[in-house]
């Protein structure tokens, strides 16, 4: 894939249909100069199904400082296509270290995110409610975003299913 050799890329080193995790996996297992050559070969293709993949993979590092710096990532004019946007914050939804990191971050660009991303600004919740499992997270949520999903496409149907779901869990545990 590029990382650890010459630090070209070579998309075929991997199956297509598992380049993806490949490439996940190096980013999780390795140091700050895997997810550099990531981002790099990122910032270099036009190619939609290996930006996301590369995507996936720099959101799904372990690494607090790696995690903020794909998150930066997100709020660079021009870098990343509207569609582009949920994968990096996807990959931070599950590690238990960094989702708490991403939704103060969520949290704080919320606005400038939901506008990048209209109509489906909406989408953004499913992110931040991710491994949400109890009725005080729930009461949580509806008290944090009611009033700014109002104006959101989509946003009080989403926030209601959200919530719904979050106490379906709770119930079951």
């Amino acid at each position: 894939l590029g990382i650890g050799g010459s630090g070209k890329l070579d998309p075929d080193a991997a199956p297509r249909d598992v380049r993806g995790w490949a490439l996940a996996m190096a980013v999780e297992d390795g140091d700050k100069s895997v997810f550099d050559v990531a981002e790099k070969h990122f910032r270099a293709t036009q190619d939609a199904e290996l930006r996301g993949q590369l995507l996936r993979a720099l959101g799904s590092t372990h690494d607090p400082k790696q995690a903020e710096h794909a998150r930066a990532m997100v709020l660079e004019k021009g870098l990343l296509r509207r569609n582009e946007i949920p994968n990096i914050l996807g990959g931070q939804t599950d590690d238990d270290a960094i989702r708490p990191q991403m939704r103060a971050w969520l949290d704080q660009n919320f606005s400038e995110l939901e506008a990048r991303l209209a109509p489906a600004g909406a989408r953004l919740l499913g992110l931040y409610t991710e491994r949400m499992c109890s009725d005080a997270e729930a009461t949580e949520l509806q008290d944090k975003f009611a009033k700014r999903m109002e104006t959101v496409e989509g946003g009080p149907r989403a926030l209601k299913q959200e919530v719904e779901g979050i106490r379906l869990c709770a119930a079951q545990v």
